[in-house]
C-alpha cells in the first residue's frame, strides 16, 4: 500500500487498513481496490474522512516604547522573532491591531499550559536593533568626501506578549490564506466596523489589518474563487474599495 503515490502512512488492525495522505494529496478508491488485488486482498469497503484540524495559537502583542505602533517593519520582525523563539510553531503573521497568529508544526500543548509555554520561550521583553543602513567602499585615487554627520540612532524594538491573552484554536486543514489591497489606507477607527462586515461572511475563518493600513490578511475555510466579490459587497456599504485579492 506505502507504492501508493501520495501515502505518508499504513496502519493495519484486523481487517480495518487506515492510511494517512500527504499533505495536499488525494487518492482514488480505485487505485485502493486495485492495490489490494495485486496483494492477494480483496477490499470490501473503502471511506474518508476529513483530515484533523490545524493547531493555531492566537496572542496579543505589546510594544513597549511610547508612540512605537505596528507599520510594517515591526509586524515583520515581531512574526520572525516569535517564530524563532518558538520552533514547533511556524506561519506567524502579526496585525496592526496586535493580534499575533502562528501555527503548530507539532503536537500543541494543552489549553491550560499553552500561556506557560508561551511565558517560558518569552519570559522577558524582546528587543530588535532597527535596521543598519549597509556602507560600501574602496580604494579611490581621490581623497573621500567628508562624511555626513550621523543621522541620531533609532531606539531598538522592544515587545512582549500580553498575558494572559494567549488562545488554542483549531481551523480547518483546507484553511487558505489570502493578501487583500483596498484602494485607500483605513483608520483604526474603522476596523470595529470592518470586523462586523468581515463577521458577517461566513466563509472567513479569521482576518487582520496590515501595517501598512491599505491591506488586510483574510483566512477562508477553503479556498474561495469568489472571494473578491463576496468581499467588495460585505464592504461597499462601509465605502471601502477592494482593489486587489491575492490568494
Amino acid at each position: 500500500m506505502l507504492k501508493l503515490k501520495g501515502i505518508a502512512e499504513f496502519a493495519f488492525d484486523c481487517k480495518t487498513a487506515t492510511l494517512t495522505m500527504e499533505a495536499g494529496a488525494t487518492l482514488r478508491e480505485s487505485d485502493v481496490l486495485e492495490a489490494l488485488k495485486k496483494d492477494g486482498f480483496t477490499g470490501e469497503s473503502f471511506s474518508a474522512s476529513a483530515p484533523p484540524p490545524i493547531a493555531i495559537v492566537e496572542a496579543s502583542v505589546e510594544l513597549l516604547a511610547r508612540g512605537a505602533r505596528f507599520d510594517a517593519a515591526t509586524c515583520r520582525t515581531v512574526a520572525e522573532q516569535l517564530a524563532a523563539a518558538l520552533p514547533m510553531t511556524s506561519d506567524w503573521q502579526v496585525g496592526a491591531d496586535g493580534r499575533a497568529r502562528g501555527r503548530f508544526t507539532a503536537t500543541p500543548p494543552a489549553p491550560a499550559a499553552l500561556e506557560a509555554l508561551l511565558l517560558d520561550a518569552l519570559a522577558k521583553p524582546r528587543s530588535a536593533p532597527p535596521a543598519a543602513d549597509g556602507a560600501t567602499g574602496g580604494a579611490t585615487g581621490t581623497a573621500p568626501a567628508a562624511a555626513p554627520a550621523p543621522a541620531p540612532a533609532a531606539a531598538p524594538l522592544e515587545w512582549r506578549l500580553v498575558r494572559s491573552s494567549a488562545q488554542l484554536l483549531e481551523w480547518p486543514a483546507s484553511v487558505a490564506r489570502a493578501n487583500v489591497t483596498l484602494a485607500a489606507p483605513l483608520a483604526p477607527s474603522s476596523w470595529p466596523a470592518l470586523r462586523t462586515a468581515l463577521a458577517s461572511l461566513e466563509q472567513i475563518v479569521a482576518w487582520s489589518p496590515g501595517g501598512d493600513g491599505a491591506t488586510l490578511v483574510v483566512w477562508t475555510k477553503e479556498p474561495c474563487a469568489n472571494l473578491a466579490t463576496r468581499l467588495a459587497g460585505a464592504l461597499a456599504p462601509l465605502a471601502i474599495t477592494v482593489a486587489r485579492v491575492d490568494s
